[in-house]
């Protein structure tokens, strides 16, 4: 098992609220859990977390709560296809994690920390 490390984020909105931020490569790392603390309520804001290595996107926030949210990725078969009532508590990633503001009002700073396990 590994160590759970804090990859900060300082995502900027323009006046139509959307923007994005990305972390460096990151290489053998689970993503375990993701931090958003807003530039006061901004009306309505939407988040989406997608990484590369491979593509996906394991969580989407609506709304404007400062809070944790957990990632919770479906277990797939040999074939892709997602297997009934399983998942996993983490997701894997190897290469860049953004978050993308797709909605939110007026030019916000809104701090994102992601939580990553380093995996050996």
């Amino acid at each position: 098992m590994g160590f759970i490390e804090e990859i900060r984020l300082s995502l900027e909105t323009n006046g139509s609220g959307v923007g994005s931020a990305t972390s460096n490569t990151l290489q053998n790392v689970a993503i375990k859990a993701v931090s958003v603390v807003y530039d006061s309520a901004p009306g309505g804001c939407s988040l989406a977390v997608t990484k590369t290595s491979p593509s996906e996107t394991p969580i989407t926030i609506s709304g404007n709560t400062d809070a944790v949210y957990y990632t919770q990725a479906t277990a797939v078969d040999n074939t892709g296809s997602a297997l009934a009532g399983t998942g996993t508590d983490y997701v894997i990633a190897n290469g860049a994690i953004t978050v993308t503001a797709t909605t939110g009002g007026a030019s916000k700073t809104h701090i994102i920390k992601v939580y990553v396990e380093r995996l050996n």
